[in-house]
């Protein structure tokens, strides 16, 4: 990977691979690019299914897929996690994501004059570094930006939620909003009040 074009509300920036570090630069080089985007569309749904095998589980996920995002060609159903071998095989439990800004995505695509090699959003990028064995199943990863908050939380292992705030780069301020989301989770997905929280927070 040589080049990433990151896409947030603030708008787009290149950055380069160079001498082992990355750099912000105004030019791209040759090759292809990763688009990394950071945006308030992206989202998680957690869904139960009923417990169906093969091809028949492929379908109905997939039909709820294109029910919960219609207008986005940016979504997939996460792997099932781990779990019991039933569970692993034909599991009830399913987490959907999507990117409901499909024509931003698509037209800073069709404004690079490289191929793209990838579509990543923070989101993932986020809950795929919380999915480490050495951190807590239930964690919150934060990610302070300039002006800009990204919450994901995991619950067993498994993304739920995310979201993008737009907060001042303040102590107070990204508290206040994590202690925000955290209410959202104990009134709507019974996360239970009065324990102990754990949070890997990234930036400054």
């Amino acid at each position: 990977m040589k080049t990433l074009r990151y896409l947030s509300p603030a708008g787009a920036e290149t950055w380069c691979f160079d001498g082992g570090n990355w750099r912000p630069t105004e030019t791209m080089a040759e090759g292809f690019v990763w688009l990394v985007t950071d945006l308030p569309e992206e989202s998680f749904a957690e869904i139960k299914t009923p417990r169906l095998f093969g091809r028949d589980r492929s379908a109905f996920v997939d039909r709820q897929l294109a029910a919960r995002f219609p207008e986005s060609t940016y979504r997939m159903a996460l792997p099932a996690g781990g779990g019991e071998l039933l569970d692993r095989l034909a599991p009830t439990r399913h987490v959907l994501f999507g990117v409901d800004a499909g024509g931003r995505i698509d037209a800073e695509i069709d404004a690079l004059p490289q191929p793209i090699a990838a579509v990543v959003p923070m989101s993932m990028l986020l809950a795929r570094l919380a999915q480490n064995r050495t951190l807590p199943a239930d964690l919150f990863v934060v990610l302070a930006g300039e002006g800009s908050l990204r919450i994901v939380f995991l619950r067993a292992r498994t993304p739920v939620l995310t979201r993008l705030t737009q907060t001042p780069n303040e102590p107070k301020a990204q508290l206040d909003e994590i202690v925000r989301t955290l209410r959202h989770l104990e009134n709507n997905l019974g996360l239970p009040r009065g324990r102990e929280n754990f949070l890997l927070l990234l930036g400054g």
